[in-house]
């Protein structure tokens, strides 16, 4: 005989210890999901371990909502990121303070600290719409499989000439930046 409807319901209800790590049985790609969403100083290094804890490369990386988060969050994680993703990486501030207050889009704005773009040398699309933040690009990386590159928001600190010249992006199309 089955178990009635509210016999089912109790032991679905039931508590699991308390000790019971389900969170680390979720498919990673599961996890950085949520640690994404997650609006605390761990978060950053929480998606850092995922990250890093893995060998499944990653075809696509959607950052949004950063709401103008310190640059030492993001550079936390980005360059665990940088090594595995194989494909596209959309970083998307859109934070407040990315333009000037009452400015529509096309008034003055207030640049932040800046970021050091890793080497995402698997990468094939890049598209950072940063809110302002600075980004600077050593010398020395190459982004091998870069195709398109799709820059807004971005305060450059160096020379990015250099950072995509035919040495250094080998497969590279498209370029666009806005300011």
């Amino acid at each position: 005989m089955e178990p009635g409807g509210e016999e089912t319901a109790a032991k679905c209800a039931k508590p699991s210890p308390a000790s019971e790590d389900r969170l680390s049985a979720l498919p990673d790609d599961v996890l950085i999901l949520i640690l994404l969403r997650l609006r605390s100083l761990e978060a950053p290094h929480g998606l850092r371990d995922a990250l890093a804890a893995s060998a499944v490369p990653l075809r696509y990386l959607l950052v949004r909502g950063l709401q103008g988060a310190p640059t030492e969050s993001i550079a936390t994680w980005l360059p665990a990121a940088a090594r595995r993703l194989v494909g596209e990486l959309i970083l998307d501030d859109m934070g407040p303070g990315r333009y000037a207050k009452g400015d529509g889009g096309g008034g003055e704005s207030k640049e932040r600290d800046a970021l050091e773009l890793p080497c995402f040398e698997k990468a094939t699309s890049i598209s950072l719409d940063l809110g302002f933040l600075g980004l600077f690009v050593p010398p020395a990386r190459v982004f091998a499989r870069l195709t398109e590159l799709f820059l807004m928001g971005v305060w450059f600190h160096g020379e990015l000439g250099g950072a995509v010249s035919s040495p250094r992006c080998p497969l590279f199309r498209r370029k666009e930046t806005l300011p």
